[in-house]
């Protein structure tokens, strides 16, 4: 059996949580996605960008989104029919 090592990092993750600690309470607006809710390194605290149902923290880890965004939940972002009407 092959040990997997996780390579990601969440420098820049924990540096924006630490800032935004000090002006948001519990780090977000939507209490349904607080950091807390998340086992640690498992779900991004801060999204970079996002295309389909991936997303990408701003360390630059990916993820499939299994818990989706309050606007996107039925298009999943970047859906291109949307943006080139937008």
């Amino acid at each position: 059996m092959s040990e997997r090592k996780d390579r990601r990092t969440f420098d820049r993750s924990q540096a924006l949580a630490a800032h935004a600690q000090r002006f948001i309470p519990g780090t977000t607006q939507t209490a349904s996605k607080r950091p807390e809710a998340f086992a640690p390194g498992q779900f991004p605290d801060f999204i970079d960008r996002a295309e389909g149902a991936h997303v990408w923290d701003v360390d630059g880890n990916e993820y499939i989104d299994f818990v989706m965004a309050c606007g996107p939940v039925t298009l999943w972002y970047c859906y291109p029919a949307i943006d080139q009407a937008i």
